[in-house]
């Protein structure tokens, strides 16, 4: 099967395979789902509410100059258990968005094995 518009050799070399053996070896790579897709609609379901607080409170951090934190943060007895409290949200997200990340790299595996298999890779007498 051919994909049509896509430059397959930049796709392919993204992700650093240095021999024919290597890219066959994607290519011919079997795997089974990781989760059900009822599994995939409950994720979704409850990922605002789960995330959706954090995400704010690193955006809005991020909005802000070191001044304006400051500023909000002024009452020192009572705003040192709340500047923990978000760092610690922030840190939270941070540590959720690092398995995410390894979430897409694994779809990005599964997904080059696909394109391998699809164009070809790994079968007798595919060009390199």
């Amino acid at each position: 099967m051919a994909v049509p518009n896509v430059d397959q050799s930049r796709l392919l070399a993204s992700q650093e395979h240095d021999t024919d053996e290597e890219l066959a070896a994607l290519a011919n790579t079997d795997f089974e789902p990781l989760m059900s897709q009822g599994r995939v609609f409950a994720i979704e379901a409850a990922y605002e509410k789960t995330w959706g607080v954090k995400r704010r409170l690193v955006l809005s951090v991020l909005a802000r100059s070191r001044a304006q934190l400051l500023q909000g943060f002024a009452r020192p007895d009572d705003d040192a258990n709340d500047l923990l409290e978000l760092i610690d949200h922030i840190d939270e997200y941070r540590v959720h968005l690092k398995a995410a990340l390894e979430l897409a790299e694994s779809a990005n595996a599964r997904i080059l094995c696909v394109f391998g298999a699809a164009i070809g890779v790994g079968k007798v007498g595919h060009a390199s």
